[in-house]
């Protein structure tokens, strides 16, 4: 037998004589005596056979009946929860698992950066197609701008040499009207006075018809006629009464 064996055996042997005494108040003066308590063991069985072969329980010891201190029971420890480890990853896959997320990364970036740039050209090609309306817009302002200007620049260089041809002609109608009443008018007049008939211009053909040397190109008839009498009656009188020449 074991010396834990005789220990425990022992021990339930006093455990059963102390239930069998009487049961007496500790006096005031003495002392209690210490219990001793069993040391749990292992291999400790609950029942041990007795020395007559019978197997009883063992016995409790009580604290009133020693007069001692409660004996103390230790709280069972904490069952600590723990986690069942995580299965050990394979190098080879974990290394597969980062290059397919390595390559996920990757094709993420491309297909933003693909957006940025089909965005930007977007944005670059509306620019540009505003800026060019706006440019045609502008050029048809300027090309208008300018057609207005040449046909007012086209109008007033009509106007001009409208008046231009006007005074030409009235300049070259007035100089052979002129030309021609004073030559017609200087013969009259010399005439009348070296027949002796009277000194009127007005009654003489040239007057009254006042179309001699006139051509269509002189333009208006009634302009020459004027210029041609007034020049025909002035030479006329001259001529009439003996005065100088006239040019």
């Amino acid at each position: 037998m074991s010396s834990t064996a005789l220990r425990v055996l022992s021990l339930a042997v006093l455990a059963i004589a102390l239930n069998a005494a009487p049961q007496t108040e500790p006096s005031q003066e003495a002392k209690p005596k210490k219990p001793t308590l069993p040391v749990p063991t292992q291999n400790q069985n609950p029942s041990k056979p007795t020395a007559q072969g019978s197997t009883t329980k063992k016995p409790a010891v009580s604290a009133q009946t020693q007069g001692s201190k409660p004996q103390v029971t230790p709280k069972p420890r904490a069952q600590v929860q723990t986690q069942a480890p995580k299965p050990v990853q394979d190098p080879a896959q974990q290394r597969a698992q980062a290059q397919a997320d390595a390559q996920a990364a990757a094709q993420a970036r491309a297909q933003e950066l693909a957006r940025q740039r089909a965005q930007a050209q977007a944005n670059a090609q509306a620019a540009a197609q505003t800026r060019a309306e706006q440019y045609a817009r502008q050029r048809e302002q300027a090309q208008a701008d300018y057609q207005a200007r040449v046909q007012e620049n086209n109008q007033k260089r009509a106007h001009a040499l409208a008046d231009y041809q006007l005074q030409s002609n009235v300049w070259r109608t007035g100089n052979a009207a002129a030309q021609a009443g004073l030559r017609d008018g200087w013969t009259d007049g010399l005439q009348a006075r070296q027949s002796g008939q009277g000194g009127r211009a007005s009654s003489t053909p040239n007057y009254q018809s006042a179309n001699r040397g006139y051509v269509p190109q002189y333009g208006d008839l009634d302009l020459f006629q004027s210029l041609y009498r007034a020049a025909y009656e002035q030479a006329y009188q001259r001529a009439f009464q003996g005065g100088g020449s006239v040019r």
